[in-house]
């Protein structure tokens, strides 16, 4: 059964630069399509059903029904689609000034990201009564979208479905035992080491293993090969750099680029536009 179903735009009265958007996924088909998610937006992921994994930073995590993961802008994500199972999930990207407007509430709607800026807490413990409430709040959203129905009716289940995420308590999420340990300290060394890493043989050989072998495992696990996460890896740290106002020559050689001209074209591919133009937007939002 498909059934692919988006709302854009639900950021009722509240000046953004992007919409909030919620997108619910149900289906029975092959997902081909599993890139890395590199945006300067909020994130919540809600797994409800299927095979699969979840990577946020180097984090690599198998997932069980009902869980709420939330990632920050410009954290390398994604899930990892595995088998033939249906899968089912909600997502909802929200702005971080998503609510700047609501000056007279004391506490912010994105308080389960706030408190958990500076830990490593990603995922949401709720109880099984609330879990089944958000889920069903969530529900309702999906078909307000399905019905044409109320924008407005839309938005205050969504404040409602936050409100029920900032009483809970944010937990770091376990790790899964299911992939090799080489990987795990593959991914751990890139995310501290990005920099200065170049090319595959460079890690492969930090871990005394051959460069066909980790570019194997690495592809069977992650469904991408390792020279494109470690760009990957570069760019987000790069977008970090530019958006607290960093100069762009100076960007892209602490993120590891040898050349300016290099680094503009692999981030324009990346990210859609030069780092110039991002550091000046980002610049504006502050």
């Amino acid at each position: 059964m498909n059934n692919d179903i988006t709302i854009r735009d639900i950021n009722i009265g509240v000046q953004s630069r992007y919409p909030i958007y919620f997108s619910h996924l149900r289906t029975n088909a092959d997902i081909t399509d599993q890139s890395f998610h590199l945006h300067d937006m909020l994130e919540i992921y809600v797994y409800v059903s299927g095979e699969v994994d979840f990577i946020i930073g180097d984090n690599y995590n198998t997932l069980r029904h009902g869980d709420i993961l939330f990632t920050f802008p410009n954290e390398l994500h994604r899930p990892v689609i595995n088998g033939s199972a249906e899968y089912e999930r909600f997502y909802i990207t929200v702005p971080t000034d998503a609510f700047d407007g609501f000056d007279s509430v004391e506490k912010s709607p994105l308080g389960c990201f706030l408190e958990a800026k500076h830990t490593d807490n990603r995922a949401i413990e709720l109880s099984d009564e609330e879990r089944g409430a958000f889920l069903r709040l969530l529900g309702k959203i999906s078909d307000c979208i399905a019905e044409d129905g109320d924008g407005y009716l839309a938005y205050s289940y969504f404040l409602r479905a936050l409100h029920l995420l900032n009483s809970a308590k944010s937990i770091t999420l376990p790790r899964d035992t299911n992939i090799p340990q080489v990987l795990r300290d593959v991914l751990a060394y890139i995310s501290e080491n990005y920099a200065c890493l170049m090319t595959v043989s460079e890690i492969a050989g930090h871990f005394h293993v051959s460069s066909s072998y980790l570019s194997s495992i690495f592809s069977r696990y992650m469904k991408v090969g390792i020279k494109q996460y470690l760009q990957y890896k570069k760019i987000s740290g790069a977008k970090i750099m530019l958006s607290r106002g960093a100069n762009v020559t100076d960007v892209c050689f602490e993120c590891g680029f040898n050349s300016c001209s290099h680094f503009i074209s692999v981030f324009k591919e990346t990210t859609g536009m030069t780092p110039n133009k991002y550091r000046t937007m980002s610049s504006n939002d502050v």
